[in-house]
């Protein structure tokens, strides 16, 4: 995912969970869309909604969350010269299931 440098990327970013009533405007978006509605239509299971992390801004926007489009306000644009690229790699730790119990 490329995000431009020059002058709409903040110089810090935030990595928190979903929380219930997180919305912002997808790239390409008329307008601002739940994450929960978003996780839905692109068919992210349940399970892995509170795994993914949530990129936000320094006034907790929402930047990115892995899956799904990056925010319309950070568009690469012809003008652009530079752009920071981010990639999500799940731990193995997050992936894993958990071994069944002795017993049941």
């Amino acid at each position: 995912l490329l995000f431009p440098t020059e002058s709409a990327l903040p110089p810090a970013l935030k990595v928190r969970i979903w929380q219930a009533g997180d919305a912002y405007r997808p790239l390409g978006a008329p307008g601002k869309l739940k994450l929960q509605d978003l996780f839905t239509n692109y068919k992210i299971k349940p399970a892995l909604r509170r795994l993914l992390p949530v990129i936000c801004n320094t006034q907790d926007e929402i930047i990115w969350c892995p899956g799904l489009p990056p925010a319309h306000f950070l568009k690469i644009t012809p003008s652009d010269t530079q752009a920071l690229r981010l990639t999500y790699q799940p731990s193995v730790l997050s992936t894993q299931r958990p071994a069944p119990s002795a017993g049941t």
